[in-house]
């Protein structure tokens, strides 16, 4: 079990609170990773839950504040902190934007398909609207050149499903919320200990 969990000043107070089931799959290096995420959020407080399927048992904290990021493990008893590096420069200029009528439902959402042509590949994005959660819902640390680049085609609307594939068209990671339950969550979720 991978157990992240973070917090981190917020661009704009995140209004939504509740839970989300995330199903994520990434291949680096010939390596598949596949993982189950249970996302907690509360106004600016995030905390991820990973479960990756494998032969792994890691737990790590995730800490972000004013742009700097630490991850907390813990090693033999010992606690470890590591710099995590946050890059808001991070940027895709080469591509190309279509969207399709395609239409479908996930996590009870009606999703409108977006397809992208980078340099490195593609991005196929799977956009809600009329969600509590909006781009900006995602914490700093999480904010790459993707999001950027989504949050100009609709900043009020909700990534749902993400697939990059190479130029290949071999797969490099997918990211599918799988459910969004507005619910109170309680402070004590967010204390690791």
């Amino acid at each position: 079990i991978l157990l992240v969990t973070f917090s981190y000043v917020a661009n704009a107070q995140n209004s939504f609170e509740g839970e989300l089931l995330l199903r994520t799959e990434n291949c680096i290096k010939g390596y598949k990773e596949d993982a189950s995420i249970t996302w907690y959020i509360k106004n600016d407080k995030h905390r991820m839950d990973y479960n990756i399927e494998g032969k792994y048992s890691i737990s790590y904290t995730i800490t972000v504040n004013n742009n700097v990021a630490n991850m907390y493990s813990k090693k033999e008893g010992k606690n470890i902190i590591t710099p995590l590096t946050l890059n808001p420069t991070d940027v895709v200029t080469n591509y190309t934007i279509n969207s399709t009528d395609k239409n479908v439902k996930l996590a009870s959402f009606t999703c409108t398909k977006y397809n992208l042509t980078l340099p490195d590949g593609t991005l196929e994005i799977w956009l809600a609207e009329k969600t509590q959660l909006t781009i900006k819902s995602f914490p700093a640390f999480m904010q790459n050149a993707y999001l950027k680049i989504i949050s100009g085609l609709d900043s009020q609307a909700f990534p749902v499903k993400i697939v990059k594939n190479d130029n290949s068209g071999k797969l490099v990671f997918s990211q599918t919320i799988t459910s969004i339950d507005a619910k109170t969550v309680p402070d004590s979720i967010f204390v690791i200990q």
